[in-house]
């Protein structure tokens, strides 16, 4: 499905070694439905907590189509998203 090697198709978070979509169901749904075998640019994303899953799915939920360069920098914000809440959470 991608049109560039830059793009981002299907993103999935791994937390605790399970993967959750969050973003690209459609192409999934669309393989599953159709029965077709397509090229996708898949990023697996480890996180640790279920708030960065969700966080996650939050910001790329309205995008149209995600670059290697957009997902680094919401990776970057979920990282500052964990370390703010182990912090909170230690005080």
């Amino acid at each position: 499905m991608s049109n560039s090697l830059d793009q981002i198709d299907i993103v999935l978070t791994v937390l605790n070694g399970e993967e959750t979509v969050v973003y690209g169901v459609d192409i999934i749904d669309h393989c599953i439905i159709d029965d077709d075998d397509i090229v996708c640019g898949v990023a697996r994303v480890p996180v640790v907590r279920e708030e960065s899953v969700e966080a996650l799915a939050y910001c790329l939920e309205g995008c149209v189509e995600v670059t290697h360069q957009d997902l680094t920098e919401y990776v970057r914000r979920i990282r500052v998203l964990e370390r703010f809440l182990a912090e909170y959470e230690r005080q």
